[in-house]
């Protein structure tokens, strides 16, 4: 370690950039100079390589809300031979997937690891505490929602509600999603054909994912009249401008708030 210089740090900073996304390569850039801090305080370095290397500048391709054909398309998607064909008992979980994606914000993830448990149909409310920040989230569960969770009710309030998603890994389930928009002419099919840049080659940014159905929710609700500070407890954003500390919703004004979403299974 004491004989590496900042010029070898920059070296692999543009390794990176040829491979992952901005935001993953100034990450890494992040613990290399944490580490680094760590040791020059140790006194086990004279110096960290790493402090005067500069972050790259955030990627340009940013996500974007699915429009509303498109989101009907995906839901389509969940009932053709095709996406059968590829995913077989896992495709219809996926318009389960959507659905709550679209009704609550949440990730993917925490759609796809929630149980019977995590729903109450009774009083219509989901709780779950997210994986990314930990946070417990208490949401109404909007109308169209419920119909479709009431058609899936078991007996056991153990089993997952996705049972072949739940547990999966997120770069297979978003894989798999891929294959819905495929399925939906959203998105053109991935391809294992060389490029001449590597197995390790960057992969090009779709602005539309899974993720987007965050957007979606966020849009739906603010386009329907919804204060942000509402807004922004329902699909688990935190901002220093609003913050949980300092901002109590009550479950009524989110139930309110979730009811103006638009039904999206018409």
């Amino acid at each position: 370690l004491t004989c590496l210089q900042p010029r070898q740090i920059e070296d692999f900073k543009k390794f990176l950039q040829g491979r992952v996304s901005s935001g993953t390569v100034n990450k890494a850039l992040a613990i290399l100079k944490a580490g680094f801090s760590r040791a020059v305080t140790k006194r086990q370095l004279e110096f960290s390589p790493a402090e005067h290397v500069e972050s790259v500048k955030e990627d340009q391709t940013q996500r974007r809300p699915f429009k509303t054909d498109e989101i009907t398309k995906l839901l389509n998607a969940t009932d053709s031979e095709e996406l059968g064909k590829q995913l077989n008992s896992e495709a219809p979980e996926w318009r389960t997937m959507i659905l709550i994606g679209f009704y609550t914000g949440l990730r993917l993830g925490d759609c796809a690891n929630l149980t019977w448990v995590n729903v109450d149909l009774l009083s219509s409310t989901l709780t779950v505490k997210t994986q990314k920040t930990g946070r417990n989230q208490i949401l109404p569960i909007a109308e169209p929602l419920v119909r479709h969770l009431n058609k899936l009710a078991g007996d056991d309030p153990t089993a997952p509600l996705c049972p072949t998603l739940h547990g999966q890994r997120a770069a297979l389930l978003s894989n798999h999603f891929h294959l819905v928009m495929t399925a939906a002419s959203l998105v053109k099919k991935r391809t294992h054909e060389s490029r001449g840049k590597g197995r390790s080659a960057r992969r090009e940014t779709s602005r539309i994912s899974f993720h987007s159905l965050r957007y979606n929710t966020t849009s739906a609700l603010k386009s329907a009249g919804v204060s942000d500070s509402v807004a922004m407890d329902i699909v688990g954003h935190e901002t220093e401008a609003v913050s949980r500390n300092y901002t109590k919703i009550a479950d009524d004004a989110k139930r309110t708030a979730i009811n103006k979403l638009p039904d999206i299974t018409l």
